[in-house]
């Protein structure tokens, strides 16, 4: 290992020092400088993501993940991945729909936010919307609230949604709060 750190460097190999140089088939054949040949990067995954802010009576509605899977128990805005073929503002409706119960109104776009896990990107498209009719459901007791934006800070949320409450702090000074 020694050797690979300080002599059989990558593009630019020692072999006048290295001690195996008699032995190398690389050396013998002068292709030591194409090794280590790397295989080409796996490109990551994308997904489109749609996520919405719900407004209602000058607050906000905030979900809390499921405990096990990725980001387990943090709190989000709630959304999801995209189907082919679907316009985002569909995207959003159908997720808040299918998520928590609820029918919005889409008022419009908030911000974009590009974001990369370990073995995928998102585009995370935020939709500001409005609450239109029925009754908050989700997966357990104290699985959703309705907050203020001041109170966003008291909740665990992943770094994504950090981009969406500053937005959010942005949205408040340019003008009236929908909802």
């Amino acid at each position: 290992m020694d050797l690979g750190a300080t002599v059989c460097l990558p593009k630019r190999p020692d072999c006048e020092r290295c001690p195996l140089a008699g032995r190398c088939l690389a050396c013998a054949r002068g292709e030591q400088h194409l090794l280590p040949h790397r295989a080409p990067r796996r490109r990551l995954p994308h997904y489109d993501v749609a996520a919405g802010v719900v407004w209602r009576r000058g607050r906000v509605l905030i979900d809390r993940r499921r405990p096990e899977g990725l980001l387990g128990g943090l709190w989000e805005f709630p959304g999801g991945k995209r189907r082919p073929g679907e316009p985002l503002r569909q995207t959003v409706r159908r997720e808040i729909r299918e998520e928590i119960g609820i029918e919005v109104t889409v008022i419009g776009p908030l911000i974009t936010v590009r974001h990369a896990y370990t073995h995928f990107r998102i585009t995370l498209h935020v939709f500001e919307c409005r609450y239109k009719s029925g009754r908050c459901r989700a997966i357990g007791p104290d699985a959703w609230k309705w907050v203020r934006p001041d109170e966003l800070d008291a909740f665990a949320f992943p770094k994504a949604n950090h981009a969406i409450i500053a937005a959010l702090r942005e949205r408040k000074k340019s003008g009236p709060i929908p909802g």
